[in-house]
């Protein structure tokens, strides 16, 4: 009996073993496997066209597909080829692990959305107690890594190794992932970890507090759309550029953006766009972890057909939280050289240089206070679309100081505050409404501008795209009522004391009259 027990002990373990492996390898390849995991959870789906079994335990996929999604992100993963170590049986306790995970042919992409919720996220009840462990995973051959609307080059020579726990519907974990890849024309070092994320408790973009990461990327690139999606809370501004030799490391703790990032780009074609202005010329783009430098050079302006030499950008900010929704600038500014503009039919040069002091800028401009906004130009010259030219006004300078702005947001922005205004003299003023055909004669020497100063108080309106309000009062010329800016047309009333005579000059469109 003792000698029948041993003969028939292994006996009838092998013929579970093999049964077991019989109904795993039929769950896997009649796809049954796809329905255990899609119905487990609505986060996640999963979709292969084969599988097959080699040994107890180890499946080969053909065009496995996963796909998932939560309040924040959406994800693809697709591998041609992937040889996986399954324990079926755990599949009994929730549980779906693989011990390993080897393939190849990989195709990933990473979505932000737009908006994240504020709150917290809805739970996914239907998943409760299940988990999923994809662990020892190295991948070569990857195909494509795509981050919004961004293809990082890879050409097939990249190699992945990560390993990630993820509970459906409730949370997320990714233990350390190295990812490299070095091409003809790119090279890259990426490693990041995610530290548990509670989906439940996690709002918005909190899970970057979870978030760490070391990058760096030397050589070419297609496109700037990677440091768009480093600034993906501030989508009203945004680079595109083509050609693009990098040479920059992004390096993030917990979410805070360390010291030692910095970067520089060399863009053939750069185009640098805020709101409705878009600027394009040939130029760079340099990073660091607090500021942000853009340099433009032979450049235009759309859509006012604007063009000149020189525009950088600089832009301060405090440390960057990618988990923060507002970007805490501190600065401003804006230098165009030899900058070349039609205005009132007439052609003016000159240099601009544009700061502002900022306060809390939120990623959809919803409301903005800024504290102070100072415009300056400088050599400035006029001269007319006909032939000949006006006298250079060799130079001349004048400034628009703004203090406390309000700029609200919306279908129909609105803008509105207190500003300064001084100048050399008011020369420039008559001789282009003079070549605007407003005025029949140029009253340069009618009109006492010399040192000019006034203040204003403004609201404009774009839903009407005029002024609603715009009070100027000075020593030497005075505008009461409203002054209304439409497309096409102008209406205003423009009251001037003169030591010789008073007089009040009403115009309409190409219409003017003068009252002495």
């Amino acid at each position: 009996m003792r000698n029948l027990r041993r003969v028939l002990s292994p006996l009838i373990l092998g013929i579970l073993a093999i049964s077991a492996f019989l109904i795993a390898n039929s769950i896997v390849t009649s796809k049954r496997l796809i329905g255990i995991i899609n119905s487990a959870t609505k986060d996640i789906a999963v979709n292969y066209t084969s599988a097959s079994g080699t040994v107890l335990t180890h499946f080969t996929f053909k065009d496995l597909e996963v796909m998932g999604s939560s309040s924040t992100i959406t994800w693809k993963v697709n591998l041609k080829e992937a040889t996986i170590s399954v324990p079926i049986a755990k599949l009994l306790y929730k549980t779906f692990q693989t011990s390993e995970l080897v393939g190849k042919g990989l195709r990933f992409e990473l979505v932000f959305k737009d908006a994240p919720p504020a709150t917290t996220p809805e739970v996914d009840d239907s998943a409760e107690n299940w988990k999923i462990r994809i662990g020892d995973i190295q991948l070569d051959e990857i195909a494509e890594i795509k981050l919004g609307t961004y293809n990082l080059p890879v050409e097939g020579r990249a190699s992945l190794k990560s390993a990630f726990y993820f509970w459906p519907g409730n949370a997320l974990e990714v233990e350390s992932t190295e990812f490299k890849t070095q091409t003809n024309i790119l090279n890259a070092n990426l490693k990041f970890e995610l530290e548990q994320v509670d989906f439940r408790k996690n709002k918005g973009y909190e899970f970057f507090h979870k978030f760490s990461c070391d990058i760096d990327v030397k050589g070419k690139s297609p496109d700037l759309g990677f440091l768009n999606y480093y600034f993906h809370a501030v989508p009203w501004l945004s680079l595109e550029g083509s050609d693009v030799l990098v040479d920059a490391r992004f390096k993030v703790d917990k979410g805070l953006v360390q010291p030692e990032s910095k970067g520089r780009f060399e863009v053939k074609n750069l185009a640098l766009e805020a709101g409705q202005l878009k600027a394009l010329g040939s130029g760079s783009v340099r990073f660091d972890s607090k500021q942000l430098g853009v340099h433009l050079s032979d450049f235009g302006v759309q859509p006012y057909g604007a063009r000149g030499k020189q525009l950088n950008l600089d832009l301060a900010s405090s440390q960057l939280d990618l988990a923060d929704p507002l970007v805490h600038a501190k600065k401003i500014q804006v230098v165009a050289k030899d900058l070349v503009a039609h205005v009132l039919k007439s052609t003016v040069f000159t240099d601009v240089t544009f700061s502002a002091d900022l306060a809390n800028i939120s990623s959809n401009l919803e409301e903005l206070e800024i504290p102070k906004i100072d415009l300056k130009l400088e050599g400035l010259m006029l001269e007319k679309n006909e032939k000949g030219s006006d006298p250079s006004l060799k130079g001349w300078w004048g400034k628009v100081s703004v203090a406390k702005a309000h700029l609200s947001s919306g279908a129909h922005p609105v803008f509105s505050g207190s500003s300064t205004l001084s100048a050399k003299d008011g020369k420039p003023i008559s001789i282009l409404l003079k070549n605007a055909g407003v005025l029949p004669i140029n009253l340069a020497g009618l009109i006492p501008m010399n040192d000019l100063r006034a203040t204003t108080d403004f609201h404009f309106d774009s839903s009407v795209n005029r002024f609603t309000k715009f009070d100027l009062k000075s020593s030497t010329i005075q505008s009461d009522g409203n002054l209304e800016i439409k497309s096409g047309s102008k209406v205003g009333v423009i009251k001037v004391v003169n030591p010789i005579r008073d007089f009040e000059l009403q115009y309409t469109g190409k219409d003017s009259k003068i009252k002495w």
